[in-house]
């Protein structure tokens, strides 16, 4: 289990640095082309559904996101942490997520826009069952994920957005020994288009 966790980690890090490398990329010819907009953001928010198995749970999640924009098109990567203090769930230790999705704007009026898009990512957990806190019996689980999400924004200036988020994700076994992890996500936080 603990291997097929690592696996999915190490395989979610590398291609989130291809993205942030093709993203830096994309940056450069941005100026060349005003259709084409890069923007980066963080958000704070909660899950007021988080169900790993049989078991449903609720808490607080810091997200990092960033977007790529091509007229009405955009495509978007965000990697969420759970903070693990606000989880009823006493033997919960860590958990985080990351997500790709991608989707149409619609234009709401002029300073509002909506993305509406389909997404598919992975959820991974680390729980400690041990009575006294001890590391003995730790486990980590990984869940792929697929879902929709809904990132409305309003625009103060063409660089500074607010952005809100929701987002529901089902979850599915990462491995015959592994329980699936369904999240539901809404947050808000600062966009800066560059």
């Amino acid at each position: 289990m603990k291997h097929i966790s690592n696996f999915f980690r190490y395989e979610v890090i590398r291609n989130l640095l291809l993205v942030v490398a093709f993203g830096l990329g994309i940056a450069n010819a941005q100026a060349q082309n005003k259709d084409l907009k890069l923007s980066l953001g963080a958000s704070y928010g909660i899950a007021p559904n988080v169900t790993y198995g049989n078991s449903d749970d609720a808490g607080s999640l810091v997200s990092v996101f960033g977007d790529l924009q091509y007229q009405n098109i955009i495509g978007q990567i965000q990697f969420a942490s759970a903070l693990a203090g606000t989880f009823e769930e006493g033997n919960f230790e860590s958990g985080s997520s990351l997500h790709g999705s991608i989707g149409y704007v619609v234009d709401i009026v002029e300073n509002f826009k909506l993305p509406i898009m389909v997404s598919g990512g992975a959820a991974f957990i680390k729980y400690n069952n041990s009575f006294g806190g001890g590391s003995g019996n730790a486990f980590s689980d990984v869940s792929p994920q697929v879902g929709v999400t809904l990132a409305p924004y309003y625009q103060f200036t063409p660089n500074i957005s607010v952005q809100g988020s929701a987002r529901y994700f089902k979850g599915f076994k990462g491995s015959v020994d592994s329980e699936p992890i369904d999240l539901t996500h809404i947050s808000i936080g600062l966009r800066i288009t560059i």
